[in-house]
């Protein structure tokens, strides 16, 4: 278990905060991680209790003078004909960890059969709508973060219709996590992501990770090398959450493997719809209350 600068407390640094400050933190503690380990990798071990404390204390209090919708809304771009469990289980998982709003936007075919999943999402049929920008614009702007990619499918239309959304998101300054086809698309047109004027995180595994990075790197070398050339293409921005048995976060010139033991892990490892929503909810959750919880 790694102690002081790096015990599992120092992890809300490399977990999310949406917000210049939050930006300024996280390149805080990768100076700290560098100056400290020489080869810039650190490993940081986080027990299923730890993990339920802590995130305790980042869980909003249900009191008086708030009204719905301070502690996150946050919208999912996905769903297909084929494919209707995954954004749904990344935006009802947004729920659960204590998101008030929960807002998917796919096309029409999809809309119907994720809406009977679940009353609690809002589900909008627009991303296959001939004025689909038009009409997704007046929501992105109530939006604290956006997830693109869970069952989005990767026909040649779609990703006209991703890239727009991206750029969308971008004119609002909307915080992104990109996961599953969404990669795939940024593996072809990296350049949709440069220069993001707010964090971006790609949550790739093993084959979306050879895709992002290109084929022209050696694969021996350590990650945060491998991914080098692709993260100074794109920008300061950008944080890889490669995720495996022992995941690892890796920004430019640096990398902090994190392993969870929490049993489940083990066996959801083929749909991580189930926790890519846990970064950008507890990042909101982080911001709304960094100064109660400083000190997690």
């Amino acid at each position: 278990m790694a102690t002081g600068l790096f015990s599992p407390l120092s992890l809300r640094f490399a977990h999310v905060p949406f917000t210049k400050k939050g930006i300024q933190s996280n390149q805080k503690f990768f100076r700290l991680l560098k100056s400290q380990y020489p080869n810039k990798m650190a490993q940081v071990t986080v027990s299923d209790n730890t993990l339920v404390e802590k995130s305790k204390q980042l869980a909003p209090a249900l009191v008086g003078g708030k009204h719905k919708g301070q502690a996150g809304r946050i919208g999912v771009f996905g769903g297909s004909v084929e494919f209707t469990g995954a954004p749904y289980f990344s935006s009802i998982s947004a729920l659960k960890v204590g998101a008030d709003l929960s807002y998917v936007f796919t096309i029409k075919d999809a809309a119907f059969v994720i809406k009977s999943y679940s009353p609690e999402l809002m589900v909008l049929p627009f991303l296959d709508d001939q004025d689909a920008i038009q009409k997704i614009t007046p929501w992105i702007e109530r939006l604290h973060v956006a997830l693109i990619g869970p069952g989005l499918g990767r026909l040649e239309s779609t990703q006209k219709v991703f890239e727009a959304v991206v750029n969308l998101c971008r004119s609002k300054q909307i915080p992104l996590l990109i996961d599953a086809d969404g990669l795939i698309f940024v593996s072809k047109n990296p350049d949709i992501i440069k220069n993001y004027p707010r964090p971006v995180i790609l949550t790739p595994n093993k084959m979306e990770f050879r895709k992002i990075i290109g084929d022209d790197v050696n694969a021996n070398d350590p990650k945060v090398e491998q991914a080098r050339k692709f993260l100074e293409r794109v920008g300061p921005n950008v944080t890889l959450f490669c995720k495996d048995m022992v995941d690892e976060i890796i920004t430019l010139g640096n990398s902090i493997q994190v392993s969870i033991t929490f049993i489940f892990k083990t066996f959801v490892k083929a749909n991580f719809q189930l926790i890519n929503l846990f970064y950008p909810v507890f990042g909101v959750h982080y911001n709304n209350h960094k100064q109660s919880v400083r000190n997690i």
